[in-house]
Parts: C-alpha cells; structure tokens; sequence
C-alpha cells in the first residue's frame, strides 16, 4: 500500500482511499471504481414472488388448522385439511423457489 498527496489538502493518504480524510475530495474517477467492482443484479420476477407469497400463507394455514385439532379433539378434518396445506404450501414454495432459481440461471 502506497501513499499519495491528496491534490487539495496535501495530506499524504492510501493510494486505495476513495476519497480524502480529511477534505473529502475524491482521488479516483467514479468510471475507475466502477470497472474495478462490476456490480450482478439479479432480479426475480414477481410471479415467483407471489407462489411464494401465497405458499407461505397456505403454511401458516396448514398449522393453523392442525392446532386447532390438538385444542378441539373433536374434529379429525381439520388434521387432514392441515396436513395436506402444509404439504401443498411446502411443494409451492419449493416451486417457486426452483422457478426464481431458474430464471435467474
């Protein structure tokens, strides 16, 4: 690591330094850090966003309705509805995990 003077202050700082401590002024051209550092920006299409959305609430109904089975003994429905959201809602999000994983590949 190299020292430099900044052009203004003529503070000696690190040749890796952005910008300057002490005055602020900016020792390399923003097209320079912008070739150094290529930023990937992946972006998800909202379809899979709401499978998953939607998933994620058929989950949460899912435990909802076995819950309610262990407080009401009474009804063995609710355990088959909710095992089989859970299980819907568990498939769905996988779905949509797989689909956002592919579309971004």
């Amino acid at each position: 690591m190299a020292l430099k003077k900044c052009l203004e202050c003529g503070q000696e700082i690190s040749d890796k330094a952005l910008t300057c401590p002490k005055c602020g002024n900016p020792l390399q051209n923003i097209n320079e850090i912008t070739q150094k550092s290529p930023v990937t920006i992946e972006q998800t299409k909202k379809t899979w966003k709401i499978i998953r959305l939607i998933s994620w609430i058929v989950i949460v109904i899912g435990i909802i309705f076995i819950l309610s089975y262990f407080a009401n003994n009474s009804r063995t429905n609710f355990v088959s509805a909710g095992g089989f959201l859970l299980f819907a809602g568990i498939v769905g999000n996988l779905i949509g995990k797989f689909g956002a994983w592919w579309t971004n590949k």
